[in-house]
């Protein structure tokens, strides 16, 4: 009788174990799920804290921010956001510290943070439009982020996944991704 019930006991335990294992996968991939979900809120929060900031300097200032020619890529100089002396700046508009070359924010997760101004040409990205002959497009640009999270934003802001259409784009430059959200459109 203590043999049979020795036995019964075993399989008990080896369905608990089952049971309980599977429970573990399944709630391991949830806390992934939920772990991955909140990087992209992070990352989309902080690119439209920037288009804010953007925003409320040129409402400030009655100008967009300026940029800084270097060669065919324009970037701005967004030291212009957190100190200037135009009139009517109000800020600091962002709080990221300032690379030292000047062109981006020093950002503790990723490479590089920044604001560029280029052109639209049938929805892709291309040189600089400073002429005055095609209008600007103020682009936010963020990199050295992986694939699963570009994928990951690109599917939060613009509802599908696509490399090279919507508002958001990203591509590889170099061992990690870029990628752009496309802002508001003006003239200089």
């Amino acid at each position: 009788m203590n043999l049979k019930n020795g036995a019964m006991f075993g399989l008990d335990a080896r369905i608990a174990l089952a049971i309980f294992g599977a429970l573990s996968v399944i709630s391991g991939a949830a806390l992934y799920s939920a772990i991955q979900q909140s990087k992209v809120i992070a990352l989309v929060t902080e690119i439209s804290e920037l288009e804010k900031a953007l925003d409320a300097y040129y409402l400030d200032t009655g100008e967009e921010i300026p940029p800084l020619d270097t060669t065919n890529v324009y970037y701005v100089t967004v030291n212009e956001l957190v100190s200037s002396t135009r009139n009517g700046w109000k800020g600091p508009y962002f709080s990221l510290p300032i690379e030292r070359d000047d062109l981006g924010f020093d950002h503790p997760q990723y490479d590089y943070m920044g604001v560029r101004i280029m052109k639209s040409d049938n929805g892709l990205v291309s040189e600089g439009c400073l002429d005055n002959l095609q209008p600007c497009k103020i682009v936010i640009v963020v990199s050295g982020v992986d694939l699963s999270l570009a994928k990951a934003v690109d599917k939060y802001i613009d509802e599908t996944e696509s490399a090279s259409n919507g508002n958001l784009r990203y591509f590889k430059p170099g061992s990690t991704y870029a990628i752009f959200k496309h802002g508001r459109s003006f003239r200089y």
